[in-house]
Parts: C-alpha cells; sequence; structure tokens
C-alpha cells in the first residue's frame, strides 16, 4: 500500500489521474491474453483497454469477466483470449522474455 500510494502521488504530480484497485492482481493472465492479441493482430487495442481498465477505473484485470469483456471490446474471440490465460505457449514466450530480459 505504500508504494501505491507513492506512485498515486507520483501520478498526481505529474497531472496524471491514475485509480488503481485495492486488489494487486496478477498481470500474467492479462500479459498472456496480451500475446494471444499479438498473434491475432490486435495487441495496441487490448493493450489500451486493459491498461485503461486497470490504471483509470481500478479494475481486478486478473478477473475472467473483465479480461473476457476487454478481449471482445478488442476485436478478439472472447473463448479463445480466455483459453490463452493459461496456454503453454504463451506461459513460455513470456518465460522466455523475462529470462532474455534479465540477461540484459
Amino acid at each position: 500500500p505504500g508504494a501505491l500510494n507513492q506512485l498515486v502521488g507520483f501520478a498526481t504530480q505529474l497531472g496524471v489521474s491514475i485509480r488503481p484497485g485495492s486488489h494487486v492482481p496478477s498481470t500474467l493472465p492479462a500479459l498472456c491474453v496480451a500475446e494471444y492479441a499479438r498473434d491475432q493482430g490486435k495487441l495496441h487495442e487490448f493493450r489500451e483497454r486493459v491498461l485503461a481498465a486497470h490504471w483509470d477505473r481500478g479494475e481486478d484485470i486478473e478477473s475472467e469477466a473483465v479480461l473476457g469483456r476487454i478481449a471482445e471490446e478488442s476485436g478478439l474471440n472472447r473463448l479463445a483470449a480466455l483459453a490463452a490465460r493459461s496456454d503453454k505457449k504463451y506461459l513460455d514466450r513470456l518465460a522466455a522474455a523475462r529470462r532474455d530480459a534479465n540477461q540484459r
């Protein structure tokens, strides 16, 4: 909570309004759906909506209902997007990206 309060204070100083929720979600499901969106040519649409849901509206982006809604709003197939949350293909891709980032 202390770090979150600092983040909100910093954003306010910059003139940016953010309203994160009280729950700090795991971003892994949303990242997996983002990788699915990338494969479907809809990454930009999904990313804009998921960031707004989390930072502007304080929605729980770990929630199946929220991710499903955002996927549909982004032009993605809801069921396929939700299945991507636990798809080994996307989990492996994210793990590889994390390893690559840690080696830099």
